[in-house]
C-alpha cells in the first residue's frame, strides 16, 4: 500500500472510533430503578430519556417488574445499548394494564445527566403507588 492509502485510512479509522453503529453517538452503560413515593417499585411501563442537546435520539429503557430498567438509543434502525453523554429530561410511562390503567405518563421535573462513568439512576416519582 501506498503511503497516502495508508494515511487514508488510518484518518477513516480514527473517525469511526468512538461512533456507534450506523452513526450513533459513543454511547455508555445506563440503568437504574423507578420507585413511587415511599420506596415502592413501579411494576412495568418504561422511562424514556429525550436529549436536551439531539432531540432525535432515542433513549428507553424497559422497567422491570422489580422496578429497573437498562436505556438503549435509537436513531432510525439503529440501536446501542447504553446512552450518549448529555443531559435529559425523563418521562416514565406507567404500563397500559393491572393496577396502573389510566395512568398518564409522569414528566419528572430536573433533568439528569448521562457521562462516561457510573449511570446509575434512582427516579423516585411523586406520586403514591397505585392502590392494589
Amino acid at each position: 500500500m501506498s503511503r497516502w492509502m495508508l494515511g487514508g485510512l488510518s484518518v477513516s479509522l480514527l473517525f469511526a472510533v468512538g461512533c456507534g453503529p450506523a452513526g450513533l453517538p459513543k454511547t455508555y452503560p445506563a440503568n437504574g430503578t423507578v420507585v413511587y413515593k415511599g420506596g415502592r417499585p413501579m411494576k412495568g411501563g418504561s422511562v424514556q430519556f429525550t436529549s436536551t442537546q439531539d432531540p432525535g435520539l432515542k433513549v428507553i429503557g424497559a422497567i422491570g417488574d422489580d422496578g429497573t430498567f437498562a436505556l438503549t438509543t435509537i436513531r432510525d434502525q439503529a440501536r446501542a445499548d447504553g446512552a450518549p453523554e448529555g443531559e435529559y429530561r425523563v418521562t416514565v410511562l406507567p404500563p397500559l394494564q393491572g393496577e396502573h390503567k389510566g395512568l398518564p405518563p409522569i414528566m419528572l421535573p430536573q433533568t439528569y445527566k448521562v457521562g462516561t462513568t457510573d449511570n446509575q439512576f434512582k427516579i423516585q416519582l411523586n406520586v403514591p403507588p397505585p392502590r392494589s
